[in-house]
């Protein structure tokens, strides 16, 4: 393999990692996939060229430095690309989530990396499935998900911040990292809180079902990002749930309350990422 062949593929990972690292930043930031592809491109034209510039020329210079400083040119993207992608969204740097951030890009790309060394998959292909699985999750808007929910529990934000820290700069102290311990800790980490939001889901789901009346609606409360309840009618928005699974739940079951009686009639106002009722009494 020539230096350029090597050249255009060291351009084509370090672009292919800048614009997952921008995707699942950007999501954790609320935008889903339409919005952040939008945002990087349809938008004034001054940002737009600004834009385009970096995921050109950033990656050229990456590729640049691998003929003048090997040894250091992943080290230097490895720091910089948190700073890159924040650019990209036009956003004020949050240390937060640009390191939760880069420990889902690791253990997503660690994931990955695993069944290429297995398969011994080409390198290329890789990286673009990698990049196809991000924006898949990105579109189904798990990284905002997992982020909204870590931020519920300050613990376990504090903990997976400190990681994310601690393995971010373990390459500037220790040379010859070995990323294998961190990362299969992180991803155990992440999948335990994976595993942990089904079993609330799962709870959530069980105790709508076994609610009573009265109990129903304090459930709907504790759900709600916000709500008002009036002597005539009441309103709930819920955000930051699985929303597609507990919609018809929550309908079949003001379904029930309307049979009963307990309420005259209700809406419910189902989006990508919200569930509005408003409530006749």
């Amino acid at each position: 393999m020539d230096i350029l062949d090597l050249n255009l593929i060291v351009l084509l990972q370090r672009t292919i990692e800048l614009l997952a690292f921008y995707l699942i930043l950007a999501n954790i930031h609320g935008k889903d996939l339409k919005e952040a592809l939008k945002r990087l491109f349809k938008i004034p034209q001054q940002t737009f060229y600004g834009n385009v510039v970096v995921l050109i020329f950033y990656p050229v210079v990456l590729a640049l430095l691998f003929q003048i400083l090997p040894t250091y040119m992943y080290l230097i993207d490895h720091l910089l690309r948190p700073f890159v992608a924040h650019f990209l969204l036009r956003r004020v740097f949050q240390l937060n989530k640009a390191l939760i951030s880069f420990l889902i890009l690791m253990v997503v790309g660690f994931i990955f990396g695993i069944f290429a060394f297995i398969f011994s998959l080409d390198a290329t292909f890789v990286f673009l499935w990698f990049l196809s699985s991000v924006m898949f999750m990105a579109h189904q808007n798990y990284f905002e998900g997992l982020y909204v929910r870590l931020v519920k529990r300050k613990r376990l934000l504090n903990v997976v911040t400190l990681l994310s820290f601690a393995f971010f700069l373990s390459p500037l102290f220790v040379e010859g990292f070995p990323v294998l311990f961190p990362l299969m800790l992180s991803l155990l980490l992440i999948l335990g809180t994976i595993v942990y939001i089904k079993k609330e889901l799962s709870y959530t789901i069980k105790r709508i079902r076994q609610a009573t009346s009265d109990d129903f609606f304090i459930i709907l409360k504790d759900l709600s990002s916000e709500y008002e309840e009036f002597d005539y009618c009441s309103w709930y928005i819920i955000r930051n749930q699985n929303v597609l699974e507990l919609a018809p739940i929550l309908s079949k079951k003001l379904d029930f309350q309307c049979l009963r009686g307990t309420i005259e009639n209700y809406e419910c106002i189902t989006s990508k990422r919200q569930i509005k009722i408003n409530v006749l009494l």
